[in-house]
């Protein structure tokens, strides 16, 4: 039996609405066993069963709930639960993304912590290599078991499990261990384009695979365009405008390691990206002091994708003002009936706030804006229903006049 954690009465509202997250100002009872990392067995104050979670007793998140289930046989979470989630996550990837996506592509999210209710764990397939993102104790404690069971459940190689905030930790099969101990790069195909990820040193995962429906969707807009992709990080939308045929893609980021980055991309696509030198550029600057200092209908097509701007909800005003700031400067300089693909991945500025903030800078630019397109997250990052802070990604399409 797993230990008992009971909610206060009156507060079973967002468990009856299937909401994963438990609050400690919601906990009545914990059972003095229970330690950060178990599994606990969730109940409302009348002692029916909620369902199973993983409990942390010094987070504001009290417990994740895994599975609503009123049966309460707590003998069934076990090895082979774990397996029946990691199979029913795989299947959806293999038809929905793998068999299905435009073109050859080898990566995907196999596992989308809540959205797959599966919380405290982010799992990346990039070819034959799976990455896990470990984010609380009671994932990390089920490591071995998941290792295992991605193996045989999955077509790779390899699996490296990062642990959030430590060194990463590899289990190595059939390849070679990683012998600088800085990087460790591996290939992959999306849609019929070669990229590297950096899966022990790079952001997230080692890539953004949550961009890949946008980076294909460029491609309808960037033939004979004069593309400017800011925070260009591996150069992903600018690889798919230039082979859609764009008349130049400048690629502006201020880390060098990220530029670095972008350019073995454009090395990995030579042949299917002609004369590319002539039509590429990788600049090193601020994005905001480029877009300021940039001349004005320089460009034809801007992407605006920044890292997060805030990650808690105290800051958001201070993110909403940065947004607006960088929207208003591509706004006032992007040439007449240009194409604005403006992003924000920060969880606390939901869809609703961000198109006001682009309102807002379309107008403080006295230009006329219209939404073609409104997208999110790739299908492989599916969103929980109950859990909206599962939406983290918001991007908007605009035509500038």
């Amino acid at each position: 039996m797993f230990p008992i954690l009971r909610l206060k009465t009156g507060k079973e509202r967002a468990t009856n609405n299937r909401h994963p997250w438990i609050f400690s100002g919601a906990v009545g009872y914990v059972h003095e066993d229970a330690k950060n990392g178990d599994i606990v067995r969730v109940e409302r104050a009348d002692k029916t069963m909620v369902g199973f979670g993983f409990y942390n007793p010094t987070a504001m998140i009290q417990c994740r709930v895994f599975e609503f289930t009123e049966a309460g046989l707590d003998s069934e979470v076990n090895e082979a639960y774990w397996r029946n989630k990691i199979e029913r996550a795989w299947e959806i990837r293999k038809q929905y993304v793998l068999e299905a996506s435009e073109g050859s592509t080898t990566a995907c999210r196999i596992i989308h912590a809540e959205g797959d209710l599966f919380p405290g764990i982010i799992a990346d397939l990039y070819h034959n290599v799976l990455v896990i993102d470990v984010l609380i104790e009671g994932t990390k404690r089920l490591i071995p078991t998941l290792e295992k069971l991605f193996m045989e459940v999955l077509p790779i190689e390899r699996v490296v499990s990062r642990v959030k905030e430590k060194k990463p930790k590899q289990q190595t099969t059939t390849s070679e261990e990683n012998e600088t101990g800085t990087s460790d790069l591996v290939q992959f195909e999306e849609h019929d384009l070669m990229y590297e990820a950096d899966i022990s040193g790079g952001q997230k995962t080692g890539f953004f695979l949550d961009q890949r429906d946008s980076r294909l969707l460029i491609r309808n807009y960037a033939a004979n365009k004069k593309v400017l992709n800011t925070f260009s990080y591996s150069g992903g939308f600018s690889l798919n405008a230039l082979v859609a045929g764009a008349i130049s893609v400048d690629s502006v980021d201020l880390s060098v390691k990220a530029l670095a980055e972008a350019e073995r991309n454009l090395a990995l696509n030579n042949e299917a990206l002609a004369e590319v030198s002539d039509r590429h550029r990788i600049i090193k600057a601020d994005c905001f002091k480029f877009l300021a200092e940039m001349e004005q209908d320089a460009y034809d097509l801007i992407v605006l994708d920044p890292p997060a701007f805030t990650k808690h909800k105290k800051t958001v005003p201070q993110a909403s003002r940065g947004y607006k700031e960088l929207n208003l400067k591509a706004i006032k300089k992007i040439a007449p009936g240009g194409i604005l693909f403006t992003y924000s991945c920060s969880q606390h500025v939901d869809r609703d706030l961000f198109r006001k903030i682009v309102f807002s800078a379309a107008a403080d630019a006295g230009r006329s804006a219209r939404i073609v397109h409104q997208i999110g997250h790739a299908i492989d990052h599916p969103i929980n229903i109950y859990h909206p802070e599962n939406e983290y990604l918001k991007g908007l399409v605009l035509m500038i006049d």
